[in-house]
């Protein structure tokens, strides 16, 4: 919902009808699983309380908003310079180097070989996953990111639930389904038999 408002207003966009439904389906599918979480449905799930939930609720719904800076800013910088993802993404990485006082870090590295493993595989996999984030972004919309992003936690309760990290709640794979539906929607990629798919510009998703 963020992401959509700025992208409204930030970069003029408009939404189909289609559209529309993928992402308030979204937010259905959001409010289905954050009310499972803070004991609105049950009571919690897996190690969190409905405090600890509540207030992890919080935190995501600033977060939530922090990342849809992010994903319109990054969109318009890509439109309007004509930068590839590749560029943004190093200016990205130097320009959070330089803020994040990496000196401390670099030590503590360079004495505990277990974080420099983690460290190293957590570069791999962030970088992979941000350039594609960005690629998406610039391709096709900070919208669709952001609905991607958030479909992403399907599997992430997926790998919980088979670990025995977390216990399994029929309402949230209700919410989950939804969300992951309102994706494939949004994206076109599961087509609603009552709405007119026209052909679109890059700009219009």
């Amino acid at each position: 919902v963020c992401t959509s408002c700025l992208s409204c207003i930030v970069l003029r966009k408009s939404f189909k009808h289609y559209q529309h439904l993928g992402i308030w389906m979204n937010v259905l599918g959001v409010v289905i699983v954050a009310l499972v979480a803070c004991g609105g449905i049950q009571n919690g799930t897996g190690w969190a309380t409905p405090e600890e939930a509540s207030r992890s609720f919080v935190a995501a719904s600033l977060s939530c908003l922090i990342g849809a800076l992010h994903f319109v800013w990054e969109e318009k910088v890509m439109d309007q310079y004509a930068v590839e993802p590749e560029l943004l993404i190093g200016m990205e990485g130097v320009i959070g180097v330089c803020y994040a006082g990496a000196q401390a870090a670099f030590a503590e590295l360079r004495e505990r070989k277990t974080v420099l493993f983690a460290f190293s595989l957590y570069c791999c996999t962030a970088a992979l996953l941000h350039y594609s984030a960005t690629v998406v972004t610039k391709h096709s919309s900070a919208v669709l990111r952001a609905l991607l992003d958030v479909s992403r936690s399907a599997l992430i309760w997926a790998v919980e639930i088979s670990f025995g990290w977390d216990k399994f709640s029929f309402s949230e794979l209700v919410g989950f389904v939804t969300m992951v539906s309102g994706t494939l929607i949004y994206g076109k990629t599961v087509n609603v038999p009552c709405f007119t798919y026209a052909v679109e510009t890059e700009g219009s998703l």
